[in-house]
Order: structure tokens, then sequence, then C-alpha cells
């Protein structure tokens, strides 16, 4: 009987123990696991901000086919939510619901669980690396004041990490085999028939190498800027330069700008005119070397359509290259005047 005893005493002096311990036992749990995709961070990013893409890669849809689902809210981004029940006692019942969505940066996911206290902060980071996008995933779970919860707490990075890195690899798997993303809006190269009005221009006239062009276009807008100041003559569109000819990079073309009056010609800045009709355009984005695959997509287009020009086509430089650093963002439209 005293040896009952003494066990008894000893298993509740254990116990006593074990609460006392878990008083100096972290409450706060955080778990985080990275890899490294060969992909922009657009890619990773859409794949983790649309829910619905995670039955593809989510370690713990694969554990349980047959669970429920439900989705909530938009397709993707903040508010979008998706909610589970199964069967499966690693998965159980619980919700996922993106409370912050910074576009190919970071999102911030509320994770609930049914045998849960309190729902957890589950977080997406993606940031530029060397070969690619780094993508980090963490958790963080405050685990409360109960023992039993607190000494579990210890082990949940050996519970869940190794999930996350399952997760991760197979979100890179699926991520590398994407396309790459498209970076030009929706009317990047696609001819266009419309019409322009009548414009009065002042124009500098030009011939060089492509390597040149860009310095003396400057030039000659500082100088067709300088006599308009003169005469308060306001600019009515963006900057353009009309091309007459070129040929094995040689070039010859007028920079020209159109005013909210007409000029007269005077030195090396003549006046000149664009006359209202109808023409095919196109929007081009990026850097200016590349630029004559567009002027190619509308002859195709005109020969298609058996249009014949009826003079010079231009090039409107709708942005300002020295203040948009971003060559893919530099917008160009480019005309043809058609019959």
């Amino acid at each position: 009987m005293k040896t009952v005893k003494k066990i008894f005493v000893g298993i509740v002096v254990f116990l006593v123990v074990l609460v006392i311990v878990s008083f100096f036992l972290p409450s706060k749990v955080h778990v985080e696991r990275s890899i490294v995709m060969n992909v922009e961070p657009e890619v990773a990013f859409n794949q983790v901000n649309n829910l619905k893409n995670w039955e593809q890669w989510s370690p713990w849809d694969k554990l349980d086919p047959t669970m429920g689902k439900k989705y909530e809210g938009p397709e993707a981004g903040a508010n979008a939510k998706f909610s589970w029940d199964s069967k499966n006692r690693n998965v159980m019942k619980g919700s996922m619901l993106i409370k912050d969505s910074k576009p190919n940066e970071s999102i911030g996911i509320e994770l609930t669980m049914s045998d849960m206290d309190q729902a957890s902060m589950a977080n997406f980071k993606f940031e530029k690396a060397d070969k690619g996008t780094k993508v980090t995933w963490n958790m963080d779970m405050d685990m409360g004041m109960n023992p039993a919860h607190k000494y579990a707490g210890l082990f949940m990075d050996k519970l869940i990490g190794p999930d996350f890195e399952k997760g991760l690899k197979d979100l890179k798997e699926i991520a590398e085999k994407l396309p790459p993303p498209s970076h030009f809006p929706d009317d990047y190269m696609k001819v266009i028939t419309t019409t322009v009005p009548q414009q009065s221009l002042l124009m500098v006239h030009l011939k060089c190498h492509g390597n040149e062009i860009s310095k003396n276009l400057g030039e000659a807008y500082g100088k067709i800027g300088a006599y308009a100041g003169k005469n308060k003559a306001n600019m009515a569109n963006a900057p353009m330069a009309i091309y007459q000819h070129w040929e094995n990079d040689n070039y010859e073309f007028d920079a020209a700008c159109a005013f909210d009056k007409k000029l007269p010609t005077s030195g090396d800045v003549k006046a000149g005119e664009i006359k209202a009709g109808n023409v095919v355009m196109t929007n081009y984005y990026g850097s200016y070397d590349k630029i004559g695959k567009a002027h190619e997509v509308i002859k195709e287009y005109l020969k298609a359509n058996n249009k014949k020009t009826r003079g010079d086509s231009w090039e409107v430089y709708a942005n300002d290259p020295m203040s948009e650093k971003d060559t893919m963002k530099w917008h160009t439209q480019i005309y043809y005047p058609v019959d």
C-alpha cells in the first residue's frame, strides 16, 4: 500500500513539476521555411494569392482528396476565404482568410482550426534572389497558457516544418513549369484603325545613325520648345518623330511637336502639319531599339488588308524616358496614314 501511495505521490509531484515548468515555456511558436524558385516573383505570388491554386501544391490537401471545400469572397487577394471539413484527424476542420496581399511582395493569411483556441497567422514573403525568387513561408501561433498546449509547441517546428518544405517544393515545381508573365498591356502591338484630327506642328529635320537618334531628338525638342515658349504656344500632344526614310541604320526624319496654334517657320524650326484623316496605329511598350518589330506588325496588317499609305509614318512618345526608368513601360504610339 505504501508503494502505491509513493507512486501516486510521485505522479502528482511530476505533474506539478510539469505544470510549474510550463509557466517558463514560451507560448509563442514560430515555424519558417524558405526555398528559391527560378521564376519571377509575380509567378510564385499568383500561385499563393489564389486559394484555389493551393489544391495543386498544399501538403494537407493531398492528405484527404475527399474533404469538403468551400470558397468565399474574391477569387484572389484580400478577403478571399477557403473553408474545409475533413474526417482525417491530420486535416480536421478549419478555414484560411487572406488578410493582407501586397502584389509580388507578401501575403498574410489568418488560419483558424477547430482544435485551436485562437487563429494563427501564416505569412508568405517573395524576395528577388540571384537565381529567381526566394519564397518564405512562416506561421506564428499562440499556444496560450494551457500546459499541454505549451509542451506541444516545443514540437511544432518538427511537426509542421516538413509540411512547409514539401509544400514549397511542390509549389516550386509547379511555378517553374508555368510560362513567364506578360508585362505588356492588352493593347500591346494590336493594330487599330482610327482617325486623327488636324495638327499644327513645329519640326526640326534630322539625319543621323540609329545610336544618335535620342541625342538629336533631345536637342531638336529643345529648339522647338524655346521657339514655342517665346510665342506662347502650348503643346497639344506628346513629342513625336515623323520618319521619311531609314536604311542600314541611317535615318531621315523630323523631330516634331503639335501646338495649340500655328506658328511660322523660324530658322531650323519649320512649320508643318498632320492632316486629319484615317490611320492605322499600334501601341508599343519597351525600349526604342526594338521598336522596328511594331512597324513590321503594321506593315503586315496593311498588306493583309490591302491598305495603301498616303504619307509618312510617325511615332508619338507618350511618356518621358527620363522620368520613367523602367524601359518596359516606355510607351510609343505608332501611326500610318491610310486612304
